[in-house]
């Protein structure tokens, strides 16, 4: 009877051992998932962040392109002004 109670009681103990390993496993399996969803959701608010930065460069580009179309267009204007003045004064001076 003794050594049945040993046995037992040694198998308690193992029992006991692999239930406190199986605990502990499934304590780091959640902390990663917890890390992991942590990371994720850095992740995630980073591209968002980037998707939100490139939107307003977008945005400040196109402004900046019209801007200098505009400007190019008026230089345009100016230098037809420029040849039409000199070609009449080609045509005044040959006379």
């Amino acid at each position: 009877m003794n050594t049945r109670n040993t046995q037992l009681q040694h198998d308690n103990d193992d029992l006991k051992r692999t239930n406190a390993d199986i605990t502990r496993q499934l304590e780091k399996w959640q902390s990663l998932d917890t890390k992991e969803g942590a990371e994720a959701e850095n992740e995630r608010r980073k591209r968002v962040a980037l998707e939100q930065e490139l939107r307003a460069l977008k945005e400040e580009f196109a402004k900046r392109e019209q801007k200098l179309t505009e400007q190019l267009e008026r230089e345009k204007k100016r230098v037809e002004k420029m040849k039409a003045t000199t070609s009449s004064w080609g045509v005044r001076a040959r006379c």
